[in-house]
């Protein structure tokens, strides 16, 4: 129910149709990219995380814990599979502006890939705590340590690739949590995926 779902797919499907508009158009013009490798891997990357993605609805929809399992892994190497492409992109070091934007748009991808990894490793630990109808507990009162580690997670890889994108899509979930300001582990995940942002960037 909550609009960040509908927030962040919109965004990256809309930014990696626009990506490969434009790399489409500048093929068409026979324009040369700066570095046809690192494009070559990006798109593969981007296009097996997309098929893996598409694949986890139908499992999740199942609603058993052998299918959450299931489902949880699948997004699990989605999120290995955009980061990869987020890596080989090289987004804020390459001077082609089709290939810095594509960088961006796939670390967006990849950052948003390793939250969802990280809400279905909680679901699939809840199911295994309470069965099956775990994730429809709404109600219950339940705390989690797992923003806490996606979050250093994300800042690390922010610094080691100098890319300040990847805690984005964390930073801007947690403030749609309940009382956030209530779980330290929360604010602490936030100011984690702040300070990934700042270092990245300064390093950029």
């Amino acid at each position: 129910k909550s609009p960040v779902f509908g927030i962040m797919w919109t965004l990256i499907f809309f930014s990696q149709f626009l990506f490969a508009s434009l790399i489409f158009g500048h093929a068409v013009g026979e324009n040369v990219v700066a570095d046809d490798r690192a494009l070559w891997n990006q798109c593969a990357c981007t296009s097996g995380a997309f098929l893996m993605a598409a694949m986890w609805t139908p499992l999740f929809a199942e609603e058993k814990p052998w299918t959450f399992v299931l489902s949880s892994i699948l997004l699990v190497s989605t999120a290995i599979v955009t980061t990869c492409g987020a890596v080989f992109s090289k987004a804020f070091f390459v001077d082609d502006p089709y290939m810095k934007f594509g960088g961006i748009a796939t670390t967006f991808f990849a950052g948003w890939a390793l939250v969802a990894a990280g809400l279905s490793v909680g679901i699939v630990t809840r199911v295994q705590n309470h069965g099956k109808n775990a994730p429809e507990r709404h109600d219950a009162v339940t705390s989690s340590f797992f923003p806490l580690v996606l979050s250093v997670v994300v800042a690390v890889l922010a610094v080691v690739f100098s890319n300040p994108v990847f805690p984005a899509p964390l930073l801007f979930t947690l403030f749609f949590v309940p009382n956030i300001f209530r779980d330290w582990k929360i604010w602490g995940a936030a100011i984690v995926c702040a300070v990934g942002v700042v270092i990245g960037g300064v390093l950029v």
